[in-house]
């Protein structure tokens, strides 16, 4: 199973069955690293009660979800996506997850964070120019003064 996207197959329990090569390639790990592990043991700790909270409720309503996590890896944030998987009665048996590197997405929305921590720290009056140099922004508290 390739995929530009990680996907994984877990059981009830959300212990790992199957991963695709991309999906190893995301977190870093190797197949046989992950087959022995359960998903849990790959979420950043402060994700994990969420992320079992939305498999717990997958399990009983039989209804996928979608959650950004962070999974333990170099760094990054990752979106997943995780279907239910219905035995021959419509009951819960596995499920399927499809994992993406939002890393780069996310980039952009740290930088303007750093930005805006930078600006409103800063005693200094601090202008937002066009190429005209028309002024688009300023922190106009420090202007007023």
């Amino acid at each position: 199973m390739q995929s530009a996207a990680g996907i994984v197959q877990t059981d009830h329990t959300g212990r790992f069955l199957v991963v695709n090569n991309r999906f190893c390639e995301i977190l870093g790990y190797c197949e046989s690293e992950l087959l022995s592990t359960q998903m849990r043991d790959i979420y950043v700790a402060g994700d994990v009660a969420e992320a079992e909270r939305l498999f717990r409720t997958m399990a009983e309503r039989v209804q996928s979800f979608e959650m950004e996590s962070r999974l333990l890896r170099k760094n990054g944030m990752l979106a997943s996506s995780v279907s239910a998987l219905r035995d021959k009665d419509g009951g819960f048996q596995q499920a399927t997850a499809i994992i993406v590197d939002m890393t780069e997405r996310k980039r952009p929305q740290d930088v303007e964070r750093r930005l805006a921590v930078i600006i409103a720290s800063s005693n200094d009056a601090i202008l937002g120019i066009d190429l005209y140099m028309k002024i688009t922004r300023w922190n106009a508290e420090r202007l007023c003064r």
